[in-house]
């Protein structure tokens, strides 16, 4: 995902103004999270766009003193590079940056890689809460997944490597791992927002797909959304646990009905203006515990779904991208017109989740929506999240 942005945002490069400076360097060092000291023999790869939208790569190892540099690379605020560190099997990503050109003097930016010491042990993982929010869309099911990852150990988790691999055991190995129901449209499988970078995303064989990021210690929030086509108005969205959970909650938009083996009623919520019946967990699941999930749709459904559905997948994202911090608190609903321009990363991901609306209505032709989008994802990745407590 990540990468693809980079390349993308460098088709965007504008000329630099006269006396500008057009190179720069990005340097830093790596940090051993574990040891609390620098860390010599780090392979670091840098990825950006030249321009013309060439992308390229290059790679380096940090000295003695843990130190890495790139030299002689092209400024722009719309040109990003990511810079990544692999450290004993795991792959460390820090968060695109830009060189800016609006200066006369070459500008250097300094960054600094964490890394841990590693664990493959898969109960290093605890899936905190689990959140689907689903909505009816035509004859597929759009579901948007939030999941709240904790990582109690003080190393980082790389997953099992080739044993999560294809059976060549080729390409980049997946760390950790989001299940999918069978029936999800891999074609629409998209990320709405991360804690961390995510560069690529790898198909698992009989769970899903996971990510090749090594997940440090502490908690993180994933935000993705996919597509369930079903049968008859029934949608199964059953899968297996790729970890214990601790909270599964189903939320469905009235008129949807949801049953499952290890879900109960939870009554209805109203989340932005929005109702939901919603279905949660009776007690924590265990890893490979088989969850059944199934979503119907009554008859003549569709068509009320349909009338509201700008605003109502809108509302879906912003409660899935928050529900993890959720309380009983009163939440300001913004309203949509005269607006400041978003700066936040709220602001940024309801943007992104309004412009996706108005592209599905389509009231915004298609290469006004990808520059658009481009542009709002490329600050939302510029925007580092709070860290929890």
């Amino acid at each position: 995902m990540r990468r693809l942005s980079v390349l993308l945002l460098a088709f965007l490069l504008v000329a630099s103004p006269a006396g500008a400076a057009e190179k720069g360097t990005i340097e830093g060092r790596v940090l051993n999270e574990t040891t609390g000291e620098p860390q010599p023999g780090v392979t670091v790869t840098l990825t950006g766009g030249g321009a013309g939208g060439q992308g390229f790569t290059e790679t380096t190892v940090t000295d003695r003193r843990g130190r890495y540099s790139f030299a002689d690379l092209e400024t722009g605020e719309d040109l990003f590079y990511a810079v990544d560190a692999s450290f004993k099997r795991g792959l460390f990503t820090g968060r695109p940056i830009s060189l800016p050109d609006d200066t006369a003097r070459e500008p250097v930016i300094d960054t600094t890689l964490r890394v841990w010491a590693p664990t493959t042990d898969p109960n290093a993982i605890l899936i905190r809460r689990n959140d689907l929010f689903v909505v009816h869309r035509a004859e597929a099911l759009t579901v948007i997944e939030s999941v709240r990852v904790v990582n109690p150990t003080n190393n980082a988790y790389v997953g099992r490597g080739a044993e999560m691999g294809d059976a060549a055991g080729e390409g980049p190995a997946p760390s950790l791992g989001f299940a999918l129901p069978d029936g999800a449209l891999s074609q629409t499988l998209d990320w709405i927002d991360a804690d961390i970078d995510v560069p690529e995303t790898v198909a698992i064989p009989g769970l899903g797909f996971g990510i090749t990021s090594a997940i440090p210690p502490g908690q993180m929030s994933f935000t993705f959304t996919y597509q369930v086509e079903g049968s008859g108005g029934s949608f199964d969205l059953s899968r297996t646990a790729p970890y214990a959970i601790s909270e599964l909650s189903v939320f469905a938009e009235t008129p949807l009905e949801t049953t499952g083996n290890r879900l109960t009623d939870d009554g209805r919520e109203e989340i932005d203006g929005t109702t939901y019946a919603r279905s949660s967990s009776t007690s924590p699941l265990d890893p490979a515990d088989p969850i059944q999930i199934l979503i119907v749709a009554e008859g003549g459904s569709s068509t009320a779904l349909l009338i509201g559905l700008g605003a109502g997948l809108a509302a879906i994202v912003i409660a899935a991208a928050f529900m993890f911090a959720r309380t009983k608190r009163k939440r300001t609903k913004v309203e949509p017109a005269r607006r400041p321009p978003p700066s936040t990363r709220e602001e940024l991901l309801t943007a992104i989740v309004e412009l996706d609306a108005t592209h599905d209505a389509g009231r915004i032709d298609d290469a006004a929506w990808a520059r658009r989008r481009a542009e709002l994802k490329a600050r939302l990745a510029s925007k580092p999240p709070e860290r929890v407590p």
